[in-house]
Protein backbone atom coordinates (compact mmCIF):
# COMPACT_ATOMS: atom_id res chain seq x y z
CA UNK A 1 0.00 0.00 0.00
CA UNK A 2 1.03 3.60 -1.13
CA UNK A 3 1.56 6.07 1.50
CA UNK A 4 0.25 10.09 1.20
CA UNK A 5 2.45 11.71 -1.35
CA UNK A 6 3.15 15.02 -0.35
CA UNK A 7 5.06 16.29 -3.07
CA UNK A 8 3.87 16.92 -6.69
CA UNK A 9 4.52 14.98 -9.90
CA UNK A 10 6.20 16.55 -12.98
CA UNK A 11 3.19 16.19 -15.02
CA UNK A 12 1.53 18.70 -12.63
CA UNK A 13 4.78 21.06 -12.24
CA UNK A 14 4.70 20.76 -16.25
CA UNK A 15 1.11 21.57 -16.46
CA UNK A 16 1.26 24.45 -13.74
CA UNK A 17 3.90 26.10 -15.42
CA UNK A 18 2.56 26.27 -19.03
CA UNK A 19 -0.58 27.72 -17.29
CA UNK A 20 1.80 30.70 -15.28
CA UNK A 21 3.54 31.27 -18.81
CA UNK A 22 0.02 31.88 -20.35
CA UNK A 23 -1.08 33.53 -17.52
CA UNK A 24 2.16 36.15 -17.39
CA UNK A 25 2.10 36.25 -21.71
CA UNK A 26 -1.37 38.27 -21.47
CA UNK A 27 -0.34 40.48 -18.50
CA UNK A 28 2.96 41.84 -20.77
CA UNK A 29 0.78 42.04 -23.43
CA UNK A 30 -1.74 44.34 -21.83
CA UNK A 31 1.02 46.16 -19.62
CA UNK A 32 2.53 46.14 -22.96
CA UNK A 33 -0.57 47.89 -24.69
CA UNK A 34 -1.07 50.20 -21.64
CA UNK A 35 2.02 51.94 -21.84
CA UNK A 36 1.99 52.57 -25.56
CA UNK A 37 -1.70 53.82 -25.30
CA UNK A 38 -0.30 56.57 -22.44
CA UNK A 39 2.61 57.56 -24.58
CA UNK A 40 0.44 58.33 -27.66
CA UNK A 41 -2.06 59.94 -24.81
CA UNK A 42 0.85 61.58 -23.11
CA UNK A 43 2.55 63.27 -26.55
CA UNK A 44 -0.98 64.63 -27.28
CA UNK A 45 -2.07 66.42 -24.93
CA UNK A 46 1.59 67.98 -24.58
CA UNK A 47 1.19 69.00 -28.20
CA UNK A 48 -2.12 70.72 -27.52
CA UNK A 49 -1.49 72.46 -24.01
CA UNK A 50 1.96 73.50 -26.22
CA UNK A 51 -0.09 75.02 -29.40
CA UNK A 52 -3.01 76.39 -26.95
CA UNK A 53 0.20 78.18 -24.93
CA UNK A 54 1.72 79.42 -27.49
CA UNK A 55 -1.24 80.83 -29.68
CA UNK A 56 -2.67 82.47 -26.17
CA UNK A 57 0.48 83.98 -25.98
CA UNK A 58 0.90 85.00 -29.78
CA UNK A 59 -2.80 86.42 -29.29
CA UNK A 60 -2.34 88.44 -26.77
CA UNK A 61 0.52 90.02 -28.58
CA UNK A 62 -1.30 90.75 -31.78
CA UNK A 63 -4.12 92.28 -29.69
CA UNK A 64 -1.75 94.90 -28.52
CA UNK A 65 -0.23 95.47 -31.22
CA UNK A 66 -0.94 98.36 -33.85
CA UNK A 67 0.55 96.82 -37.03
CA UNK A 68 2.70 94.29 -38.54
CA UNK A 69 5.93 95.82 -39.05
CA UNK A 70 7.62 92.06 -40.34
CA UNK A 71 6.93 88.89 -42.11
CA UNK A 72 9.44 87.26 -43.03
CA UNK A 73 9.87 83.48 -44.68
CA UNK A 74 13.02 81.54 -44.51
CA UNK A 75 15.86 82.82 -46.24
CA UNK A 76 13.84 85.19 -48.06
CA UNK A 77 13.62 88.94 -47.42
CA UNK A 78 10.29 90.54 -46.16
CA UNK A 79 7.17 89.45 -47.55
CA UNK A 80 4.75 91.87 -45.34
CA UNK A 81 3.32 93.87 -49.11
CA UNK A 82 1.79 89.64 -49.97
CA UNK A 83 -1.66 88.75 -50.43
CA UNK A 84 -1.06 84.99 -49.46
CA UNK A 85 -0.54 82.71 -46.38
CA UNK A 86 3.30 82.04 -45.99
CA UNK A 87 5.21 79.66 -43.63
CA UNK A 88 6.97 82.29 -42.15
CA UNK A 89 10.22 82.30 -39.98
CA UNK A 90 10.35 85.76 -38.18
CA UNK A 91 7.24 87.99 -37.73
CA UNK A 92 6.95 91.45 -35.93
CA UNK A 93 4.31 93.02 -34.27
CA UNK A 94 4.88 96.81 -33.44
CA UNK A 95 3.24 97.89 -30.94
CA UNK A 96 4.86 101.48 -29.73
CA UNK A 97 4.76 103.57 -32.68
CA UNK A 98 6.94 106.69 -30.72
CA UNK A 99 9.53 103.95 -30.02
CA UNK A 100 9.23 101.20 -32.61
CA UNK A 101 9.26 98.67 -30.57
CA UNK A 102 7.75 95.37 -31.85
CA UNK A 103 6.78 92.13 -30.23
CA UNK A 104 9.15 89.19 -32.23
CA UNK A 105 8.34 85.46 -32.57
CA UNK A 106 11.02 83.52 -34.60
CA UNK A 107 10.80 79.79 -35.75
CA UNK A 108 13.91 77.89 -36.03
CA UNK A 109 15.34 74.17 -35.03
CA UNK A 110 11.76 72.94 -33.92
CA UNK A 111 10.99 76.10 -31.57
CA UNK A 112 9.78 79.45 -31.40
CA UNK A 113 11.12 82.09 -29.61
CA UNK A 114 9.80 85.15 -28.49
CA UNK A 115 11.72 88.91 -28.53
CA UNK A 116 10.94 92.68 -27.39
CA UNK A 117 12.72 95.46 -29.23
CA UNK A 118 13.34 96.67 -32.74
CA UNK A 119 11.76 94.99 -35.44
CA UNK A 120 15.51 93.36 -36.50
CA UNK A 121 16.49 92.39 -33.05
CA UNK A 122 16.60 88.99 -32.28
CA UNK A 123 13.93 86.93 -30.78
CA UNK A 124 15.64 85.06 -27.53
CA UNK A 125 12.79 83.69 -25.16
CA UNK A 126 11.75 80.19 -25.86
CA UNK A 127 7.71 80.35 -26.16
CA UNK A 128 7.18 76.54 -26.86
CA UNK A 129 8.56 73.43 -28.64
CA UNK A 130 7.66 70.76 -31.45
CA UNK A 131 6.97 73.39 -33.49
CA UNK A 132 7.45 72.12 -37.29
CA UNK A 133 5.88 75.54 -38.88
CA UNK A 134 3.89 78.23 -38.74
CA UNK A 135 1.92 79.98 -41.25
CA UNK A 136 0.49 83.48 -41.32
CA UNK A 137 -2.13 84.96 -43.80
CA UNK A 138 -3.58 88.33 -43.61
CA UNK A 139 -7.07 88.66 -42.74
CA UNK A 140 -9.14 89.57 -44.44
CA UNK A 141 -8.79 87.89 -47.29
CA UNK A 142 -7.51 90.48 -50.30
CA UNK A 143 -5.63 92.09 -48.25
CA UNK A 144 -1.39 92.58 -47.84
CA UNK A 145 -0.10 91.87 -44.38
CA UNK A 146 0.80 95.77 -44.30
CA UNK A 147 -3.12 96.39 -44.90
CA UNK A 148 -4.30 93.56 -42.83
CA UNK A 149 -5.98 94.45 -39.28
CA UNK A 150 -5.96 90.84 -38.49
CA UNK A 151 -3.84 87.52 -38.91
CA UNK A 152 -4.60 83.85 -39.25
CA UNK A 153 -2.16 82.34 -37.16
CA UNK A 154 -1.76 78.22 -37.71
CA UNK A 155 0.92 76.26 -36.16
CA UNK A 156 1.84 72.82 -36.73
CA UNK A 157 3.78 70.68 -33.89
CA UNK A 158 5.21 67.60 -34.12
CA UNK A 159 6.66 64.73 -31.26
CA UNK A 160 7.54 61.54 -32.26
CA UNK A 161 4.73 59.99 -34.17
CA UNK A 162 2.11 62.42 -32.91
CA UNK A 163 1.22 65.38 -34.65
CA UNK A 164 -0.93 68.36 -34.06
CA UNK A 165 -2.41 71.48 -35.92
CA UNK A 166 -4.25 74.35 -34.15
CA UNK A 167 -5.20 77.64 -35.91
CA UNK A 168 -6.89 80.77 -34.86
CA UNK A 169 -7.40 84.70 -36.31
CA UNK A 170 -6.49 87.26 -34.34
CA UNK A 171 -8.08 91.23 -34.55
CA UNK A 172 -5.81 94.21 -33.69
CA UNK A 173 -7.43 96.26 -31.43
CA UNK A 174 -4.75 99.14 -31.10
CA UNK A 175 -4.94 99.52 -35.28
Amino acid sequence: MLGYNRGYTLIELLISMGIMFVVIILAMALFNANVSNFEIISNESELQFQSQYILNFISTRIMESVKIELIRIEGAASVINSKREFSISKMALLYNDQLNLCYIFVVKNNRIYYGNGNSHDAATVELGRYITEMKAAPYPQGKTFAEARALRITIRLRKGNQSYEADQIIYMRNS
